[in-house]
């Protein structure tokens, strides 16, 4: 199993993987898969998901939520968490911009246009 599929999982049956739908739990999950995976996958995308979502997302919050955005953060959890309403919101939040994310990574568009494989 991919990081892709994984969040795809855990957004269709989330009481395999999670306790209660948090972004916290989630966060925790996918972070712990990704590095697990890194180590025995050869899909590169589960270290890049772990490596370029934060930044992603970040630039993401510039562009569409406030240009004037500037709080610096190591969990990407944590910018979910400002953006949105409450939790449930962190949640569906998190699983609609990781649709963005892997459609601006496969078409190679925004923070992707520039890097090369």
């Amino acid at each position: 199993m991919h990081i892709r599929q994984l969040i795809s999982d855990i957004q269709a049956k989330p009481e395999r993987y999670v306790k209660e739908m948090k972004i916290e739990y989630i966060y925790n999950i996918l972070m712990g898969f990704s590095g697990a995976s890194s180590n025995i996958s050869n899909d590169l995308m589960d270290f890049k998901f772990n490596l370029w979502f934060l930044k992603w997302l970040f630039i993401w919050i510039k562009d569409n939520v406030d240009p004037e955005y500037d709080t610096v953060t190591f969990v990407w959890s944590d910018y979910i968490k400002k953006i949105a309403q409450n939790e449930q919101d962190e949640v569906d939040t998190f699983f609609r911009l990781c649709e963005l994310f892997f459609e601006d990574y496969d078409k190679k568009a925004g923070y992707f246009s520039w890097r090369e494989e």
